[in-house]
């Protein structure tokens, strides 16, 4: 199969029952929600477990506030309009489609390494007449997750493609799993570490 071919592999999306026009995506990601709604108490109740140090917490709350606002105000809106575009081309025009997933994985790969790099140096040189001056490793480790930026790409393909519950599931592995250990993990190497050289 070529390229060409597995492009116009798209073109037979009209037999698939998801394609559909109903109400039925909306209440399959409803339904995919509660069903991880009851995962993320579980998660709220262990994570005290596996942190032992309630600051550590604090501190990466408070650094996820600040990241948030800049890497929202950094995407200049092209998260949403990739999701937007892709879900009115996927159909007219499939090669369109790639085009708009190419252009935000390049914007992404750019914009990520300016972003992580600037916040690095902001880190390192500007913090210390701050009142978070006690922070600036953990600006260098967490502004390290905008750089490649690509997890943005497939979970706003998702969407464009209207794939909620796997959008869903995308969001929860994110959480649960991979920020979740290596907030335990961190913890815990950090709490050896600090023990073992005070």
């Amino acid at each position: 199969m070529n390229h060409k071919q597995a492009i116009d592999g798209f073109d037979d999306i009209s037999n698939d029952p998801w394609e559909n026009i109903g109400y039925h995506r909306v209440l399959g990601s409803f339904f995919w929600n509660i069903v991880f709604a009851v995962l993320m108490v579980g998660y709220v109740m262990l994570i005290p477990v596996f942190i032992p140090y309630p600051e550590s917490m604090g501190f990466y709350n408070i650094l996820t506030g600040i990241f948030n606002s800049i890497f929202t105000l950094a995407d200049l809106g092209t998260a949403s309009a990739t999701s937007r575009f892709i879900a009115e081309w996927r159909v007219k025009d499939p090669n369109r489609t790639i085009m708009y997933v190419r252009f935000f994985i390049w914007f992404q790969s750019f914009t990520g390494l300016a972003q992580t790099t600037v916040i690095s140096i902001i880190g390192l040189h500007a913090l210390g007449a701050t009142n978070i001056s006690y922070m600036p490793w953990l600006f260098l480790w967490l502004s390290t997750v905008q750089y490649p930026g690509w997890l943005s790409v497939f979970t706003e393909a998702m969407k464009g493609f209207q794939q909620f519950g796997k959008v869903s599931l995308i969001q929860v592995l994110n959480t649960i799993f991979f920020q979740s250990l290596t907030l335990a993990i961190g913890a815990q190497l950090g709490a050896i570490l600090g023990n073992g050289n005070p």
